[in-house]
C-alpha cells in the first residue's frame, strides 16, 4: 500500500528526545538523521516514495497490552520505534492542514469572512498533500544507504530524494498565521498542452517555495515488482524569471511522479526550505498539461515563503487564473451573478481613444461596429469587486475576458463565453474574423462592469461582444431595455441610474420576477 501514487507515504527520522551518542543503526541521535529502518525509494517505476518523514524512533505512545493478550499492562505508555510511530504524526498534521483551510485565510494568515476554499468544498486531497510536502525540510544529517549499509551524509540530488523524499514535515514552514506568505490554487484543471501561468512578485530578501500535486487518474494494475509506469497524466511545474534576481535552478519536471517542487529538493547542502531573493523580483510559475490522455486533470499548487504577492491584474499574462482562496469577495463562476467584463477591459471611444471599462460613463460613445459608435445608456453592474472570467485569445494575440454567462459573438452566433472553444471565429473591430487559439477558464480579475449600448453590441479589447447575458434571455433583455432606450433618447439620462449598479442580487431578483411574469 505504501507505493500508492495519490496518497502520502511516511518514512521515519530519528528523534532527539534522548541525549545519547548512538542510536539504532550506529547513527548519532538527531532529528536531522533518517532512521536506519525507514523505507526508501524509488518505486520500481521511478516515483518518489516516501514523500515525507516524521520522527519515528523512540517515540512515547499509548500502551494497550502486556506480553499476553489477556493481561492488561499497568503502564499507560510505552517507548516504541518504527514508521508506524512516524505516520500518526503526519496524520495529525493532515487534520491540522484541513482545519487551517476551513478556518483561516491563507492570504492574510488570520480568521475572517473570506470565501470558503473552493466554493465550500474544502481543500482537495491534492491541496492537503501539496501543503504537507511544501512544509517539509531536508535532513542535514546522516542516513544508512540501503545499497551499502554505510552511515554517511547524503548530498547528491538523486540519493537525497531517494532516501528521504521531500524531507521532514514542519508545518510552520508553510502555513501562514500572519508572518508568512501563502498563496494556494486548488481544483483548477488542465487538458493536454494547456498551461496556467502565475506572476509572483517577491520583495527584496523574500523567499519562495512552490509545490505542485495532483490526484492522478487510475492507472494499470501491476505486479509487486513491476516497472510499468503507473502515472497516467503528466503535469509539469516550471519557473521563468521576469525581472530582478534569477535563480539558477534545475528543471523540476518529471514524467514519473505527480508531486513536483521548486526548488528541486536535494540540490544544495543547506536546508531547501525556499529560494532567497537578493533583490525585488518577478517570476512566472507555470503548470503545464504536458501529457493528459485522461483529462481534464485537476491540480493543487502551493506557493509559500516571505514577501510574496500574486499579481492578479497582469493583463499581459492572460493565462493567470484564480486561486481557490482570496482575501477579497469572489463571485463564483457560472453563478449568473457576474455577467460582466473586468475593470481593465478596453473600449474605444468615438475620438479614437481607448479607455478601461472602469472609466466608462453613461453618455460615452463607444464602438459597436467597424464603422459605428453608440452611447452608453446604462450599467447593470459597475463596481470594483473581483470576479471569475473566461479568457479568449485569438490568432493575432488579441484577448478578451468575459464572465462565463456573458454572450460573445462566435462564428456568427451568440454563445456564452464558457461555451466558446478553440477554432471558433471572433470578429475584430476591423471586421476581420480571427480564430480562437486559447481558452482559459477561471481567470480572476478585479472589476465587475456591464455597460449597455443603444444597439446592444459593444467591442471589448477590439473584439465583438454582446451587452447581454444568459441571466436574461436576449429577447427579454431587448424588451426590458425599450423604456430605458426611449428615456435616454429623450433626456440624455439613464432611466435606471445607479439603482442596479453593483447589486447582482437585486438584478437577479428583478429578472426572476419579470421572467416569471412574462412566461419565459
Amino acid at each position: 500500500p505504501s507505493t500508492f501514487k495519490n496518497g502520502i507515504t511516511v518514512g521515519a527520522s530519528q528523534s532527539s528526545r534522548f541525549s545519547t551518542t548512538s542510536c539504532r543503526g550506529g547513527l548519532s541521535c538527531s532529528l536531522d538523521n533518517q532512521a536506519y529502518f525507514s523505507g526508501r525509494g524509488y518505486t520500481f517505476d521511478g516515483r518518489i516514495k516516501p514523500e515525507v518523514l516524521a520522527p519515528g524512533e523512540d517515540i512515547i505512545s499509548a500502551r494497550n497490552l502486556a506480553t499476553s493478550c489477556d493481561a492488561i499492562s499497568p503502564f499507560e505508555t510505552v517507548i516504541n520505534t518504527g514508521t508506524s510511530m512516524a505516520t500518526p504524526g503526519v496524520a495529525g498534521a493532515v487534520i491540522l492542514v484541513q482545519q487551517y483551510y476551513k478556518e483561516y485565510n491563507p492570504a492574510t494568515g488570520g480568521t475572517g469572512t473570506a470565501e470558503t476554499l473552493s466554493d465550500g468544498k474544502g481543500p482537495s486531497a491534492a491541496l492537503v498533500k501539496a501543503t504537507i510536502i511544501n512544509s517539509a525540510i531536508s535532513l542535514a544529517g546522516q542516513t544508512t544507504l540501503p545499497s551499502s549499509g554505510l552511515n554517511q551524509e547524503v548530498r547528491s540530488y538523486s540519493a537525497r530524494v531517494q532516501v528521504e523524499g521531500f524531507g521532514r514535515v514542519k508545518l510552520d514552514q508553510t502555513l501562514n498565521f500572519g508572518d508568512r506568505s501563502l498563496i494556494v490554487f486548488d481544483r483548477y484543471e488542465l487538458d493536454d498542452d494547456e498551461e496556467h501561468d502565475f506572476l509572483i512578485e517577491i520583495e527584496q530578501g523574500g523567499s519562495l517555495k512552490v509545490t505542485l500535486v495532483y490526484t492522478d487518474a487510475p492507472g494499470p494494475i501491476t505486479g509487486t515488482f513491476s516497472t510499468t509506469k503507473v502515472l497516467v497524466n503528466n503535469l509539469d511545474l516550471s519557473l521563468t524569471c521576469v525581472s530582478g534576481f534569477c535563480p539558477s535552478l534545475p528543471n523540476p519536471a518529471s514524467s514519473t511522479t505527480n508531486a513536483e517542487q521548486i526548488p528541486v529538493p536535494g540540490q544544495s547542502d543547506s536546508d531547501y526550505t525556499a529560494i532567497t531573493f537578493a533583490e525585488a523580483s518577478s517570476v512566472t510559475i507555470s503548470v503545464k498539461g504536458t501529457d493528459v490522455p485522461s483529462g481534464p486533470q485537476p491540480y493543487a499548487l502551493v506557493i509559500s515563503g516571505t514577501g510574496l504577492s500574486w499579481n492578479q491584474s497582469a493583463n499581459d499574462v492572460p493565462e493567470s487564473i484564480v486561486p481557490g482562496w482570496g482575501s477579497e469577495a469572489v463571485l463564483t463562476a457560472g453563478s449568473g451573478d457576474s455577467p460582466c467584463f473586468p475593470g481593465a477591459a478596453s473600449v474605444e471611444l468615438e475620438s479614437g481613444k481607448h479607455i478601461p471599462m472602469e472609466r466608462l460613463a453613461i453618455g460615452d460613445r463607444v464602438r459597436v461596429s467597424p464603422s459605428e459608435f453608440s452611447d452608453i445608456i446604462a450599467f447593470t453592474h459597475k463596481d470594483s469587486r473581483s470576479a471569475l472570467y473566461v479568457g479568449l485569445t485569438t490568432a493575432s494575440g488579441r484577448h478578451v475576458f468575459a464572465s462565463p454567462t456573458h454572450y460573445i459573438f462566435a462564428s456568427g452566433r451568440l454563445v456564452t463565453a464558457d461555451m466558446v472553444v478553440v477554432g471558433e471565429m471572433l470578429e475584430t473591430d476591423e471586421g476581420v474574423a480571427e480564430a480562437v487559439t486559447r481558452v482559459v477558464h477561471g481567470v480572476r480579475l478585479p472589476g465587475v462592469y456591464n455597460p449597455h449600448t443603444a444597439s446592444g453590441v459593444i467591442y471589448v479589447d477590439g473584439l465583438k461582444a454582446s451587452c447581454y447575458t444568459s441571466t436574461v434571455p436576449p429577447v427579454l433583455a431587448e424588451m426590458l431595455l425599450v423604456p430605458v432606450r426611449a428615456y435616454y433618447a429623450l433626456t440624455g439620462k439613464s432611466l435606471i441610474g445607479g439603482w442596479l449598479e453593483g447589486d447582482a442580487l437585486r438584478l437577479a431578483a428583478v429578472v426572476r420576477t419579470v421572467t416569471s411574469a412574462l412566461g419565459f
